[in-house]
């Protein structure tokens, strides 16, 4: 009996994979993506809507289950009567603070004049206002603690850095909008969740709403070939979820992020990526003998090897801004540190830039992400950086605190080996 039920379960096993088309390439493991081997450029309707019914199940389990809530109140308005609102504003001012302190931040003393304590920091303020958290929330040791205007536009520019807009108008004269994407891109630990989770949030195209319904606001979590993939696998393969999109009706908006940050977080969260170092010694940009240290990152059944982790960046983001190299269709560029402070410019801006319009059921609110600034609800492991969080660590990102982690050899190598020019277009600086 049990011979005969094996036989059995193996012939429905492999007749599911041969009707179902799908060849699941390398393992699942956190921040990869499945591929398929085929890319099929006519949509079904019913498909379609399986497939976003199916997306919409798996981000609702994600809220459902604690990871994250977008706004930090029932209806979205921040009110402190609502008992949702209460218990996510508890864990989010908890967190707040435990990272205030690390910054040296403490409660002010009772003796001390802090009548200035809120000077220049109204737009700060209303960023948490979007999503869900009032001033009335914080205490005086959270308040001191966030940083002023003055400082963010010294960090980080009076306005947010957007390559690629003059490609916009190439998008917009889309032969049928039903068919139209945004899909989200970028290398591993760049925010690509929370540019998503923006857009998903507050941006819609309606032509495709008429047909698919309120749900299918085409706003898809990544490119169809992956978004941690690069440029160069854009008509090799397509992920799972994404095996019926039009390759040509996706536009890719691409996140990066400060590199000396970024080195920090990949210490942190490696992913497929694999080079020599210890949690003592990382990044280990050189190794003992002065030679680069080798990143193997694993994409499709090939792992490409990258002479070190800078060149790795250097690579990904160049190729991916090359129009000779891999072909000039329509593309953005957002950094990171513009999707927290300048949140609403970005979402509306690149919303705009593909033909999409504000989302109807918000009543012209903009919707920050509250509880997960820095991966969104569809959050990778259980390290999250919540919005006041990051306003507090990103708006105090001091020399050391960029460097944090760093060795000086570590340093010197990063500044030999990331690419100047690059950093120079996204207007960013080596901290010594």
């Amino acid at each position: 009996i049990v011979l005969v039920f094996s036989i059995f379960a193996s012939i429905v096993i492999i007749g599911w994979i041969k009707t179902s088309g799908a060849l699941q390439v390398g393992n699942n493991k956190q921040g990869e993506d499945q591929t398929t081997t085929s890319n099929n450029n006519n949509l079904d309707v019913e498909n379609e809507k399986k497939h976003i019914e199916q997306a919409f199940k798996h981000r609702s389990k994600f809220a459902q289950g604690g990871v994250g809530v977008l706004r930090l109140g029932k209806d979205g308005s921040g009110s402190k009567n609502d008992p949702n609102h209460s218990a996510g504003v508890s864990e989010v001012l908890e967190d707040a603070r435990s990272e205030a302190r690390k910054l040296g931040f403490v409660a002010p003393l009772p003796t001390e004049d802090t009548s200035h304590i809120d000077d220049d920091k109204d737009e700060v303020y209303d960023i948490l206002k979007q999503a869900g958290i009032s001033k009335d929330d914080l205490d005086i040791e959270l308040r001191n603690a966030l940083p002023t205007w003055s400082k963010v536009q010294n960090l980080y520019g009076t306005a947010p850095v957007i390559i690629g807009l003059d490609s916009c108008p190439r998008f917009q004269p889309q032969p049928d909008w039903s068919m139209a994407f945004f899909g989200i891109g970028g290398f591993f630990n760049t925010g690509t969740n929370l540019l998503a989770e923006l857009l998903i949030q507050n941006c819609e195209l309606s032509e495709r709403m008429k047909l698919y319904g309120e749900k299918s606001k085409g706003m898809r979590w990544q490119v169809p070939w992956g978004k941690h993939t690069p440029i160069q696998y854009r008509t090799k393969h397509v992920t799972d979820t994404d095996v019926d999109v039009p390759l040509d009706n996706s536009f890719p908006m691409i996140t990066i992020r400060d590199p000396y940050r970024w080195l920090g977080s990949m210490c942190r969260h490696t992913y497929s990526a694999r080079w020599r170092h210890t949690e003592d010694n990382c990044p280990n940009l050189k190794l003992p003998n002065g030679k680069k240290n080798p990143v193997n990152v694993k994409y499709k059944e090939e792992p490409v090897i990258y002479d070190s982790l800078p060149e790795l960046y250097n690579t990904w983001y160049n190729d991916f801004l090359s129009q000779d190299k891999y072909g000039d269709f329509p593309r953005v560029f957002v950094r990171f540190e513009d999707l927290m402070f300048y949140g609403k410019n970005v979402t509306e801006t690149l919303c705009r830039c593909g033909g999409g319009q504000p989302r109807a059921d918000h009543g012209g609110d903009f919707y920050h992400v509250g509880a997960s600034a820095k991966m969104g609800v569809n959050a990778h492991g259980s390290d999250k950086t919540n919005l006041l969080q990051a306003l507090i660590r990103y708006g105090h990102a001091s020399t050391e605190n960029r460097m944090k982690g760093l060795s000086r050899e570590d340093l010197e190598a990063a500044k030999e080996l990331f690419d100047p020019d690059l950093l120079n277009m996204f207007r960013y600086t080596h901290p010594i």
